[in-house]
């Protein structure tokens, strides 16, 4: 009895997936050159209630998260990503932590940003993590930490991702380490 009620249950959850993922095409706006659409916004907010628990859901408060972004409401794109993050998927919360740090960043909360993103940091790889590095360097300077935007300038010197970017990292690096003298 309890193997087909198990079984039940899960043709049940798999069918509401399949519903949400085909409804989400239906509320998803379409990428364009224009300024983002709050009727969107709202659309994939309701979308997200109706659908509670899918991934199709937390796609939706995603694309609704970074809609609010283009709209310029960074407190409302900052507490819809702060929503999704302990997912219990370490890439995506990287992804919305990253998301996140935008958020603050234009609400000129530098420190806020560079906090949020410096774990990001630490546990990604590859060629984004130099992005990532470059992004937590330059937050940092503007936060008015260049003891802490140094440690990132110094990686970057160490291990520029394109050696044309070199001189730029050594240049910076100076800056941040005379700073932080004063």
């Amino acid at each position: 009895v309890g193997l087909v009620v198990w079984g039940v249950n899960a043709g049940l959850k798999e069918r509401r997936e399949e519903r949400a993922t085909e409804a989400l095409t239906q509320v998803t706006p379409k990428p364009n050159l224009k300024a983002p659409d709050s009727a969107a916004v709202k659309a994939l907010e309701k979308f997200a209630l109706d659908y509670a628990g899918t991934r199709a859901a937390r796609e939706a408060q995603f694309t609704r998260a970074n809609l609010l972004y283009g709209l310029a409401l960074y407190g409302d794109a900052a507490k819809a990503y702060e929503s999704l993050l302990g997912s219990g998927n370490p890439d995506w919360d990287l992804l919305v932590s990253e998301s996140l740090s935008y958020c603050y960043e234009g609400q000129g909360d530098y420190k806020k940003a560079a906090a949020t993103l410096k774990p990001v940091v630490e546990k990604i790889s590859g060629p984004l993590k130099s992005e990532v590095m470059r992004r937590l360097a330059l937050l940092f300077d503007l936060a008015k930490e260049p003891k802490e935007a140094a440690v990132y300038w110094r990686q970057l010197v160490e291990k520029p991702p394109d050696p044309v970017l070199g001189p730029y990292f050594q240049e910076k690096l100076a800056a941040a380490e005379a700073g932080s003298k004063k």
